[in-house]
């Protein structure tokens, strides 16, 4: 057997379900709709960066969770974050020999959090009209299924949103989930820790890069 195998169908699969912008996913119609009103309405119903006079908007619950398009993200991440990194349940489509140099492992290891991390960013940053940070929430949940195991992400996932009240922004939340996940991941220790601080810094960027972008963290305000 040699030192690394790589099952290259289930890379593709993985890399097509990560990386797949999420305004890809929106129906024609929508654009049509979101296009005209641009051109005969108010452009700053168009502009997302111009919604809010001051700050970052607010994670409403009843809106996300109306939003088909973060079901889709969610299961998407987990998916492909399970296919990528490997699970209890779902192996690797990376495989390294038992008997490979350990500096194989590790690159393999630091190649898969590549990926996710370059994954956060696709869905993060996003051109329309001008150079727009989305809090990609449901997406990043997602990877953290795959990092820091089901137990961990899901506790983390529910205790975020039962909190989400009392945090006044997406930066907020996203923060508020990064601790979250570093507490549980390591009190239930269902992985290592370089995957729960993988899922960290999956959380965490996106407001790392707001802040020293100077750009706030937008929402996804359309319906779908």
């Amino acid at each position: 057997m040699a030192d690394l195998e790589i099952d290259h169908t289930l890379l593709l699969i993985a890399l097509g379900l990560l990386y797949l912008p999420r305004q890809w996913l929106r129906w024609g119609k929508r654009v049509v709709k979101s296009e005209r009103l641009s051109r005969h309405g108010d452009s700053n119903n168009f502009d997302p960066s111009k919604r809010r006079e001051m700050g970052d908007p607010a994670v409403i619950f009843k809106d996300e969770f109306s939003k088909l398009r973060n079901y889709v993200d969610l299961f998407r991440a987990i998916a492909g974050s399970a296919v990528v990194v490997g699970t209890a349940y779902t192996p690797s489509c990376f495989r390294v020999a038992a008997e490979a140099p350990p500096g194989l492992a590790r690159g393999v290891l630091v190649l898969k959090f590549v990926i996710l991390l370059g994954a956060m960013l696709v869905q993060l940053i996003r051109y329309e009209r001008r150079l727009t940070l989305f809090a990609p929430i449901f997406f990043v949940a997602g990877l953290t299924f795959g990092l820091s195991g089901v137990a961990a992400a899901g506790f983390a996932f529910l205790l975020v949103w039962a909190l989400n009240l009392v945090l006044p922004s997406a930066s907020a939340f996203l923060t508020t989930q990064a601790v979250l996940i570093l507490v549980f991941g390591t009190l239930l220790g269902e992985r290592g820790d370089l995957f729960v601080m993988a899922a960290f810094f999956c959380l965490f960027l996106p407001v790392l890069i707001s802040m020293l972008t100077g750009r706030s963290l937008q929402t996804f305000h359309r319906r779908g």
